[in-house]
């Protein structure tokens, strides 16, 4: 798990560290525009659904969060470095100032064999000189040694799922898998 934000950090410490018990959460309590009715506006979730760490002990795993930049920790020479079996990347592939310091980042710490997973759209920011498409970034990683096994086109609402609100923020998103067959 890696995380640039600083409240996002403290959260998810606190959840992965230090919750023992799921915790009644209401995330649309306070928002009054948009609401199809007061039950939605009032919705209970419970966070975490699962606790993490039990369950990683359970298994006889551990968990790890690293708080920075992605690319300065796990670089290849990087101070969080090491080889993983698989990387998860859920709407994140197109946060960095450069896309290809995260295929390059990212090929560095997969063992050969080991999957990429993605899931997200390419809603590069503005200020991003290099915005690839999906055919390109595919492309990219064909051209370093990845074999796509999946590629699937998926409707995702980023915040909430649909009928929840009114309006909410929602991407075509990309969702696949590719297996690393070579090593660079």
């Amino acid at each position: 798990c890696n995380e640039y934000s600083a409240i996002f950090v403290n959260v998810v410490d606190f959840l992965f560290n230090t919750c023992q018990v799921p915790l009644d959460f209401y995330p649309l309590a306070h928002l009054f525009s948009d609401n199809r009715n007061v039950d939605t506006q009032y919705m209970k979730l419970q966070v975490p659904a699962r606790l993490p760490l039990a369950e990683a002990a359970a298994a006889g795993r551990k968990m790890r969060m690293s708080a920075g930049d992605f690319v300065q920790l796990y670089r290849r020479d990087g101070p969080a470095h090491r080889e993983f079996d698989a990387v998860l990347t859920c709407f994140f592939i197109d946060t960095g100032d450069h896309v290809l310091d995260y295929v390059d980042t990212i090929d560095g710490v997969l063992r050969e064999g080991g999957h990429w997973i993605n899931l997200g759209p390419l809603s590069y920011d503005k200020s991003v000189r290099l915005k690839l498409t999906w055919e390109e970034l595919q492309a990219v990683w064909e051209d370093i040694g990845y074999h796509f096994a999946s590629v699937a086109q998926k409707y995702s609402a980023y915040y909430l799922q649909p009928g929840v609100k009114l309006s909410t923020e929602q991407f075509d998103s990309v969702f696949s898998t590719a297996i690393k067959t070579k090593s660079r």
